[in-house]
């Protein structure tokens, strides 16, 4: 089994195909992946994207280049 943990499928680019994207991961033996934290504006998708997706987990944090929007209510 393969963990994918760093992988931004909460890029706008995924959204029309991320199951197809999803699928093509699992026929390659990736069985779980991980979005990280970054910019806390994108952490809802990540929420709801794992909320639909079993294999889909997601990282709590803040990349140093967005630490302008950083909001530990958020956060928590």
């Amino acid at each position: 089994m393969i963990i994918d943990t760093h992988c931004h499928l909460n890029d706008k680019r995924y959204y029309e195909d991320l199951p197809i994207v999803l699928q093509r991961s699992q026929s390659k033996d990736v069985k779980i992946t991980i979005i990280p934290g970054a910019d806390p504006r994108e952490l809802p998708l990540a929420v709801e994207l794992c909320e639909k997706h079993d294999e889909l987990y997601f990282g709590v944090g803040v990349h140093p280049y967005d630490c302008e929007n950083f909001d530990i209510k958020l956060l928590e």
